[in-house]
């Protein structure tokens, strides 16, 4: 069975790197972190909360959304200079209205929706309507670049 949760990782991110064009200089797992996934930039590693089973879809969205602050900070490190940790924000909501924020979470709804054969919308319950109509408007930008 470990096999197969290996085999299901690499294929995510294979696939996450070929639609990014960057991948992490490492994954690793983080047992103790709260969160499913973070990209920590100074290492340029991806911190997974458990690396030996098979993700859920709520995890393949984590795993993206971090993907793409990898992308972020590779390609356009300009969209990360006025960005704030979550310490840093007033509550969710604003941490959430970062643009790098808005833009993670829209590229990490499409591509797994192409995981996922092109079915999927995330429900965001944590944000309000503004803040997903924001990543909605940001998730239709990237579609008619590609």
């Amino acid at each position: 069975m470990e096999q197969m949760e290996q085999k299901t990782r690499d294929y995510v991110y294979s696939f996450l790197a070929k639609e990014s064009g960057v991948s992490p200089k490492a994954i690793k797992e983080h047992k103790d972190m709260g969160l499913v996934a973070v990209y920590d930039q100074d290492t340029d590693t991806i911190f997974i909360k458990d690396l030996k089973k098979i993700p859920t879809i709520d995890e393949l969205f984590a795993i993206a959304h971090e993907w793409r602050h990898v992308w972020q900070s590779k390609i356009h490190p300009e969209d990360l200079n006025d960005y704030r940790e979550r310490a840093e924000c007033q509550d969710l909501e604003d941490y959430n209205n970062q643009p790098a924020e808005i833009d993670a979470n829209a590229w990490a709804w499409i591509v797994v929706s192409k995981m996922l054969g092109g079915k999927g919308r995330p429900t965001f319950p944590s944000l309000s309507r503004e803040t997903v109509a924001k990543i909605e408007e940001r998730k239709k930008e990237l579609e008619t670049e590609e």
